[in-house]
């Protein structure tokens, strides 16, 4: 495996019968721990070693040594299953293990939506919040053997009564024991086994609830390169409550409990999970429980996990880097234009904050900010300028929008590729009701010329529950000097929309780090869906930006 070791220079600057089977299993350790070997760890490329979880397998194998990992989430049925933008969980968590010892974690989960069929005889919205933790405890660890008992404990509320507030929730729990084992074939084969006990409430708010199971899986997982991983696992589940379960599946609804997905690792640093399951969670009670607002059908989820780079090392990118190159561009490259996005990533540990104001009432305050190479975070609060000819709602019903997201520079033309490429996705809603949800994502690909000019295309999509707009974008900036840049754009929206149009300059003021900007476009305004709604009438603005290294990472 051949690995960049050096830092990202001029833009840097600067990780049978469930009961049986189980039984099984654990008496089959006990003559093999003895005999286990450490396994080893690159821990500047920690998602290229042996995951310690995939969504919905749970693997015999902990994080590396002394190793911090946070991750975000959400997962949801298709849109032409149910109404809106189809059913919804989002999660987060995290994990840590310090030296060889246990691996600790927490994780919380959100869902609020109807089920698709009666639940204990009634089609009322389902709200269930669950806030938890569990402790890994490695039983061997060996280049072809992983295997760990895991302990986990979550507590929550539960509620089905409509998201109104018009029934009172209740206080719900759970409490697991899981041990799964990990047999690697080969370097790049490995086959799964997990058996547990999850003990889950028998009444929700007086009613039948989950119950206490029995689980017993199996998983294969497959390492084709480096960066990637497939996954594909089962899960039988054997309910004490039987049919009358929750998340007990009905005649024709599928009988196990599935998964099947992969991670790639977009940067040393960072990875994204993509996946399909019949499964609730992703927490060690959840993946236990059929999804139950929607047994039949498959939902969809991403997971995007980040481990913090090591400081004491050269912070290692995947991307080669050509001298030659570099001393040939734009020093500071072009930044974001006015609709149009560049795929170009903030230097680690910087922060880039930008304000702008119109005269027709679009406003908005953004900022980006990174820790490592080719990963950025962005997050907008932002009024859009509506008005009729946009097409998208009354000024009446939107107002204030948040958005937060990130992107990823998947190809820098400073290390060697011929033109940068990057994609960005932005998840938010306006604030009052009523809202409108919006998942927006966007590609880009950007070609410099020289220290003089750049090409940006940038086809980007932005889907509600009601449907969805769409731009292909083509922007050239042109740069002035060092500190002037001039900027010019256009969209195609669609042969039901106006397309749109930006033009303005921007300047770097002397010994600061602000730059200030002056524009005229017809965009309603300047992130997400807002970028690609074409008003009936010009508007102009002013923006500010601000920029530095933070020295936090």
């Amino acid at each position: 495996m051949v690995r960049d070791w050096r830092m990202k220079r001029v833009v840097s600057g600067s990780r049978l019968s469930l009961m049986t089977l189980f039984r099984t299993l654990l008496s089959s350790l006990v003559g093999i721990i003895a005999a286990a070997g450490t396994a080893s760890a690159d821990p500047n490329f920690p998602f290229e070693e042996f995951p310690e979880h995939l969504a919905g397998v749970d693997t015999g194998y902990l994080l590396p040594p002394d190793t911090f990992k946070g991750y975000v989430g959400s997962q949801q049925t298709a849109p032409n299953t149910t109404s809106g933008t189809g059913k919804q969980t989002y999660f987060g968590g995290a994990r840590w293990r310090h030296g060889t010892q246990a691996q600790a974690a927490w994780n919380i989960q959100v869902f609020d939506d109807p089920p698709n069929a009666p639940i204990n005889g009634r089609l009322s919205n389902i709200t269930y919040f669950s806030f938890g933790g569990d402790l890994k405890l490695p039983l061997t660890e060996s280049e072809r053997l992983g295997a760990a008992l895991r302990v986990a404990a979550e507590a929550g509320f539960y509620r089905a009564g409509g998201p109104d507030n018009s029934a009172k929730g209740r206080q719900t729990y759970g409490f697991g024991v899981s041990l799964p084992v990990t047999w690697r074939l080969t370097e790049r084969w490995a086959l799964g086994a997990d058996a547990g006990v999850t003990f889950l409430p028998d009444t929700q708010q007086g009613e039948t609830g989950f119950g206490r199971r029995l689980t017993a899986g199996a998983s294969v997982i497959w390492q084709p390169v480096d960066r990637l991983f497939l996954h594909a696992g089962a899960k039988g589940v054997r309910r004490e409550l039987g049919a009358a379960a929750i998340d007990a599946p009905g005649p024709g609804d599928p009988q196990l409990l599935w998964s099947a997905g992969g991670r790639w690792a977009l940067t040393p640093q960072m990875a994204l999970d993509l996946y399909a399951t019949n499964g609730f969670g992703v927490s060690p009670i959840t993946d236990d429980m059929l999804f139950f607002a929607d047994k039949r059908n498959p939902s969809f989820g991403l997971v995007l996990s980040y481990v913090p780079s090591r400081r004491d090392e050269p912070i290692p990118r995947y991307a080669p880097f050509v001298e030659e190159r570099v001393t040939a561009l734009r020093p500071e490259g072009f930044a974001d234009g006015i609709t149009i996005t560049s795929p170009q990533t903030l230097a680690p540990d910087q922060l880039r904050v930008r304000a702008s104001y119109t005269a027709s009432g679009n406003y908005a305050l953004s900022g980006y900010f990174t820790t490592d190479p080719d990963i950025q975070y962005d997050v907008t609060l932002e009024q859009y300028a509506i008005d009729p000819a946009t097409g998208f709602r009354s000024a009446a019903v939107e107002d204030l929008r948040y958005q937060i997201g990130g992107r990823w520079q998947a190809m820098d033309q400073r290390y060697g590729h011929p033109f940068s490429l990057g994609f960005r996705t932005l998840v938010g809603r306006d604030i009052r009701k009523p809202t409108t949800g919006v998942i927006f994502g966007e590609a880009m690909a950007a070609r410099e010329f020289g220290d003089w000019g750049q090409l940006v295309l940038n086809p980007r999509y932005g889907a509600t529950g009601n449907g969805g707009r769409y731009g292909v974008g083509l922007g050239a900036s042109v740069a002035l000097g060092d500190r002037t840049v001039v900027m010019g754009e256009y969209s195609y929206t669609g042969p039901a929309h106006g397309d749109v149009w930006a033009v303005g300059v921007r300047h770097d003021l002397a010994g600061t780090p602000l730059s200030v900007e002056a524009f005229a476009t017809n965009a309603a305004g300047r992130e997400g869906i807002g970028s690609v709604l074409a008003r009936g009438s010009t508007d102009f603005g002013l923006a500010l930006h601000w920029e530095r290294r933070l020295g936090w990472f």
